[in-house]
């Protein structure tokens, strides 16, 4: 109905066994497309991005613990595409190590740049509800967020 071409999802915790009894076709509504996967650390993570071969030709891709990068094109766009499937962890530490791991790569590729995810972090203290709000965490990513000159898009009403 809402002609998805491309989806991120996040805590798959799926591990390899499980990963081969995965049906993805249950989830995407056409036959073709294509998918890659992060494994899950025991019970926590695991990264999983479909795309559909039709709209959206993938050329390559990066893979780490706590993200995943699909490069391609959009049928009918000339530009490379670079979209970030994002499971950050919770110790500020990792957060920290992720993004300056995924910064240097924004700017030594030519895309757009397209970051979906669970990021385990808010910008601001007005976003948290019922957690403790981790002024640190918060500044990393907001560092992460200028010195890539990302856009962030406000969800929800």
């Amino acid at each position: 109905e809402y002609r998805v071409s491309v989806a991120c999802l996040q805590e798959s915790q799926l591990g390899l066994l499980s990963s081969l009894q995965l049906n993805i076709r249950n989830c995407w509504a056409k036959n073709n497309f294509g998918f890659e996967l992060i494994e899950a650390t025991g019970r926590s993570g695991g990264l999983i991005t479909i795309w559909d071969d039709e709209v959206f030709i993938v050329s390559d891709s990066i893979k780490s613990r706590y993200f995943f990068i699909t490069f391609g094109r959009w049928v009918g766009i000339n530009t490379e595409i670079a979209i970030v499937n994002v499971y950050a962890a919770q110790a500020p530490s990792k957060k920290r190590r992720t993004w300056a791991t995924l910064a240097p790569l924004t700017s030594r590729r030519v895309a757009i740049w397209i970051f979906a995810g669970d990021f385990n972090v808010v910008r601001r203290i007005d976003e948290r509800v019922n957690s403790r709000f981790c002024r640190i965490s918060a500044d990393d990513f907001n560092d992460f967020i200028f010195s890539c000159a990302l856009h962030d898009l406000r969800m929800g009403a």
